[in-house]
């Protein structure tokens, strides 16, 4: 199967790992950056991420392909 974001979001909406992996590899360093502008410690940063990877899973609902990154980079600041 021929992975893109709109495919693995739907994936991820199922709770499949395939599709879920594969956004997390996409994004990871879009988030760690954010994540780092606005947090100093290494350790709240990694705890940042782990917070809005679970987040985006839990409201799989609410993403769609292109509003994924302005998505992850709200949440980001609401939570940061």
């Amino acid at each position: 199967m021929e992975y893109n974001l709109k495919t693995a979001i739907e994936q991820m909406k199922n709770k499949e790992e395939a599709g879920i992996n594969y956004i997390y590899s996409k994004t990871y360093n879009y988030v760690y950056l954010r994540a780092k502008s606005i947090l100093n410690r290494e350790n709240d940063i990694q705890q940042l991420m782990k917070d809005i990877y679970l987040k985006m899973i839990e409201n799989a609902a609410e993403i769609e392909e292109g509003n994924l990154y302005e998505w992850l980079g709200k949440n980001i600041y609401i939570q940061g």
